[in-house]
């Protein structure tokens, strides 16, 4: 599960465009926003990322799994 802290700064950088490509708002300036430091922030996300993507990575091997035993 996802601290306070790291789904708050996804959320922001998400809504804030973050992701977007090209990206509507940077690491610094995001940092600003939510008054963290820029190595706080990246920590954050980091950290987020990392959780959701062994999350999904987790459920997709899963379901693979179920579909090669049938």
């Amino acid at each position: 599960d996802l601290s306070e802290q790291e789904r708050n700064s996804i959320i922001k950088a998400i809504k804030l465009g973050y992701y977007e490509y090209p990206r509507r708002i940077n690491l610094e300036e995001l940092a600003k926003i939510m008054k963290l430091s820029k190595p706080t922030l990246e920590e954050y996300i980091r950290k987020a990322e990392k959780k959701i993507m062994t999350r999904i990575f987790n459920e997709l091997y899963y379901q693979d799994l179920l579909l090669k035993s049938e």
